[in-house]
């Protein structure tokens, strides 16, 4: 409990363990920790797209997912950011 206490006063910051088995015991995930729920909140326009997503099926969802990090490599490369997504991985199309 002392130990929650220094994260809540920013006094220490959790390890990606610590936050995992907090998210764990919590029964929320670690972006609900680490983010006020305003960042996290989809645009609107993407949300039926991405609904639309839970009907495909594991082939297509892969394709869908190598196009959305293509697309996303693409801008990247276009402002001069890191090539390197943030998370997964940069497939060959």
């Amino acid at each position: 409990m002392v130990q929650i206490n220094r994260y809540e006063a920013g006094l220490t910051r959790p390890n990606l363990d610590v936050m995992k088995r907090l998210a764990i015991a919590l029964c929320v995930s670690t972006d609900s920790l680490l983010f006020d729920s305003s960042e996290l909140r989809l645009d609107e326009d993407f949300r039926p797209i991405f609904e639309g997503l839970r009907a495909l099926g594991p082939d297509d969802k892969l394709v869908a997912k190598s196009v959305l990090e293509a697309l996303l490599l693409k801008h990247r490369m276009s402002v001069g950011g890191p090539v390197a997504p943030a998370v997964g991985k940069i497939v060959s199309l």
